[in-house]
């Protein structure tokens, strides 16, 4: 990414790095080395500052919230001009024109057929550029037995994914290994490649050089980049001269396919279980007016369920109260999901308070509204909030065949303690945060009853279609499709991948199916309540519990002991008339591809 003349110094640089390396663990490994240019190809571009932003206004909101989001990453921190051009605009370029695109790859393709390479290796756009050829079935061959090493890569990036990629990356089954170097540190869009595939892995290679040093493939000051890091002298260049010395086949450990290279605490994790619960029960909230009292009992409850159903005790892990914090909850979710295989199961579950919180687009304009999940050391950030922004980077790869199931015992529509045996499980945020979503109606008395009061910002947005066929609203105008529900990004639906702009569904569905799949993975979501619903806590004798998790419970047992077949859309009807008995405000929500909805849930059959 950026400028790299023809015979430039970074020619050198990335020569002597790769050839160093080699040299190190093998002295007779002499690589050739061949560079392919395409710097020509975008000087005819001409792309000013304005003519990014105008870009990524037609591809849509998700690209710019994409972009824009997360502190001072992306394209917030750069400056205007040439820097916004060759880096930005490059990605912009190459995703929203498929004849630069395709002219783009007819020159990477005529270098390949060439060089006859051995080892093919892309950085940042040239990422871009090889896995758009070689995920396609006219260049599938061109990756054959070749290794393939992508490093300050794009190719994780929502904006890619979502507007290129139609929200999944597929493995490349022809390559002989497909190696992905990421640094959390390089700002130039980069992003985590999760794929379950044999021939694949993902190193971490961690450096956080000046400016834009966290992007460099070479070393600066003496101080290596993505070519001599450390992790991939050790996880990739010692495998390749292995490989070479004996002409054999890869034969990296099992926990590397599945576990990032440097996350050494994830290898204690890397068991083999085919099926995996994650429970998570927080009632000893720090603030004493979020405290709650069922939560813990849940966790047991659905827990006790899991065992009866067949599940080692084993394989589910828990976290409660003041350990179940965002951090704690993001490495176990790392566990759950990780190293997901075909027919492989997993249950993540969930009880404690929910919440919404504005989420910003262009501009630090509030476009949108998170749903969250509240851990123990919430503080209204989106760095103490388990988001779906962070979740879907776990689950929207997963192999279609993979069953996830997940249970939100929680609401996100505010709320606050009652008195009495009933709590409410979701919280109102303070004044100054809930002010980003609202507004001042005033003098308004032809439209409503109450002309002057403060009500939520209508956030309408360009991807309407996708979420109201998810969450199955109907359509704008129509009874209960007020603009706040199209506003949400709601947890497990992946809507930062799903949205295309104009066209809306439709579209999307024709580009997945030209990438050879149907877009992201759809996990099975039990929620207690519908979005502007509360969800309530219901006591049992002395112990509380929640009304949604109690009656699931009841209901799942019951099913078993009569030895009853219900699909989940049955389950559905009846759980949320049990649940409406406890509380009549309350109504539980399944969303699922309609062949799962058509079918029992796999986890309650016996295994």
């Amino acid at each position: 990414m950026g400028r790299h003349e023809p015979g430039g110094r970074w020619e050198k640089e990335w020569s002597r790095d790769i050839r160093r390396a080699l040299a190190d663990l093998d002295g007779d490994l002499k690589p050739k080395i061949s560079f392919a240019h395409y710097d020509d190809l975008f000087e005819t571009r001409r792309i000013s500052a304005l003519d990014v932003i105008g870009a990524l206004g037609k591809l849509g909101w998700s690209g710019l919230t994409a972009m824009f989001r997360g502190g001072a990453r992306g394209l917030r921190s750069r400056t205007a001009g040439a820097r916004l051009k060759w880096t930005a605009g490059m990605v912009v370029e190459w995703v929203e024109d498929k004849n630069f695109r395709a002219q783009l790859a007819a020159r990477v393709r005529k270098r390949i057929e060439k060089d006859k390479p051995d080892m093919i290796m892309a950085h940042s756009l040239g990422s871009l550029i090889c896995y758009d050829i070689f995920s396609q079935r006219s260049g599938a061959k061109l990756i054959e037995n070749r290794i393939f090493v992508t490093f300050g890569s794009q190719i994780g990036n929502p904006f890619v994914l979502g507007n290129f990629a139609a929200g999944r990356i597929l493995p490349l089954s022809g390559a002989r290994f497909w190696f992905h170097l990421y640094n959390r540190f390089d700002d130039v869009f980069t992003a985590r490649v999760r794929l379950a595939a044999r021939n694949f892995v993902e190193i971490d290679t961690p450096f956080n050089h000046k400016g834009w040093g966290d992007h460099s493939p070479s070393r600066i000051n003496g101080r290596p980049g993505y070519l001599a890091h450390p992790e991939t002298v050790e996880g990739m260049w010692a495998e390749v001269a292995l490989s070479r010395r004996k002409s054999a086949t890869f034969a990296l450990n099992p926990v590397s396919l599945t576990t990032p290279r440097g996350k050494k605490e994830s290898l204690q994790w890397a068991v083999t279980d085919s099926f995996r619960a994650l429970l998570i029960g927080i009632d000893a909230y720090p603030a004493p007016d979020m405290q709650l009292e069922g939560c813990r009992n849940d966790v047991f409850l659905v827990s006790e369920l899991l065992q009866e159903l067949g599940l080692p005790a084993g394989s589910v892990r828990v976290l409660l109260d003041s350990r179940a914090t965002a951090a704690a909850i993001r490495e176990r979710m790392e566990w759950l999901l990780e190293g997901v295989g075909e027919d492989d199961e997993r249950f993540l579950f969930f009880s404690g308070h929910g919440a919404q919180i504005p989420g910003y687009g262009l501009g630090e304009v509030v476009d949108r509204r998170d749903e969250v999940l509240v851990p123990w050391d919430f503080d209204w950030t989106r760095q103490n909030a388990i988001h779906d922004d962070g979740f879907y980077e776990l689950y929207s790869n997963l192999p279609y065949s993979s069953r996830f199931t997940a249970v939100f015992d929680c609401c996100h529509a505010g709320g606050m303690t009652r008195d009495g045996a009933m709590r409410v499980r979701g919280l109102n945020p303070p004044d100054d945060i809930r002010h980003r979503v609202m507004a001042w109606h005033y003098d308004d008395r032809s439209k409503r009853k109450d002309p002057d009061e403060w009500d939520l910002r209508e956030l309408e947005l360009p991807a309407n279609q996708i979420y109201r066929h998810i969450n199955q609203l109907p359509p704008p105008g129509r009874s209960g499709s007020g603009s706040a529900y199209c506003s949400t990004h709601r947890l497990g639906q992946a809507m930062t991948l799903r949205e295309y702009g104009p066209g809306g569904r439709d579209r999307f569905r024709k580009l997945a199916k030209s990438r050879g799949h149907r877009g992201p993975y759809m996990p099975t979501l039990w929620y207690a309540c519908q979005e502007r619903e509360f969800a309530m806590e219901y006591r049992q004798g002395s112990a509380s519990y929640g009304a949604f998790t109690w009656s699931f419970v009841r209901l799942v047992r019951e099913i078993r002991k009569q030895q009853e077949i219900r699909s989940a859309s049955q389950i559905e009807k009846h759980l949320q008339s049990r649940v409406q008995a406890i509380n009549p405000s309350q109504m539980p929500h399944l969303i699922a591809p309609s062949a799962v909805r058509k079918k029992p849930p796999s986890w309650i059959l016996p295994h």
